[in-house]
């Protein structure tokens, strides 16, 4: 094996980007959220080891398999709709004033134990395509991690599904008058059951073909104009 034979190899087999991905959080957010995760990761699992003693000898078997939390940044919004949803999901699990299950909202009106309006809520959030604040139903959802291409295409081994997914911790977002040229964002961490390991599809993702539509429109124009 020499250099030439890894280089034969990269080129033929490429190389996955840690920044080719795309997130869902079906059915709770729509597309919009997408574009706002930022960052994410492939999730974990581990097996535990159990030593049983034999002789003086330690023996291991294999024990039971556990998933660690799965964390995503979100860049916020300046009408804080994505991290609003959130803290309505938590809501819903659990609500900070009355400590019950199937509340709507977590209560950002005239007064700190009130409750917003589901209709101003819902306004706010069918604009980011997120899903109703009194339609959550079940409490938990199935997150969809995919790996891209460089052509924008899903890996076809790239798909990871998070079941019975639900938020436990959304993180606080500092403010500073001296931060400047910065965007707010925020770290989601959520607790699942397991995750499943299946093939994607061969077609171009949402923000990837958004993507390419908006170049070749910028080309197209810039064609005319020079045409003109």
């Amino acid at each position: 094996m020499n250099i030439n034979d890894f280089k034969s190899q990269i080129t033929s087999m490429g190389g996955s980007r840690p920044n080719l991905f795309e997130v869902t959080l079906n059915p709770k957010f729509g597309t919009p959220f997408t574009y706002m995760c930022k960052a994410a990761s492939i999730p974990a699992s581990t097996i535990a080891s159990v030593d049983v003693n034999y002789m003086g000898r330690i023996v291991k078997v294999p024990g039971n398999r556990t998933y660690e939390d799965w964390t995503i940044t979100v860049i916020n919004d300046e009408e804080f709709s994505i991290r609003t949803a959130f803290e309505n999901w938590m809501a819903e699990i659990n609500h900070p004033a009355s400590n019950r299950t199937g509340a709507s909202s977590i209560g950002i009106g005239s007064s700190v134990v009130g409750e917003i309006s589901n209709a101003a809520v819902n306004t706010i959030m069918s604009s980011m395509g997120l899903g109703s604040s009194g339609g959550f139903g079940d409490n938990t959802i199935t997150a969809t991690v995919r790996q891209l291409k460089m052509d924008g295409t899903f890996v076809t081994n790239g798909a990871y599904h998070l079941i019975n997914l639900f938020p436990t911790e959304i993180e606080a977002i500092d403010l500073n008058w001296g931060t400047n040229d910065e965007i707010e964002e925020f770290t989601v961490t959520f607790a699942y059951d397991y995750w499943t390991h299946t093939s994607g599809t061969s077609t171009v993702s949402r923000a990837a073909g958004a993507a390419k539509d908006f170049l070749n429109n910028e080309i197209n124009q810039g064609i005319r104009q020079i045409t003109a």
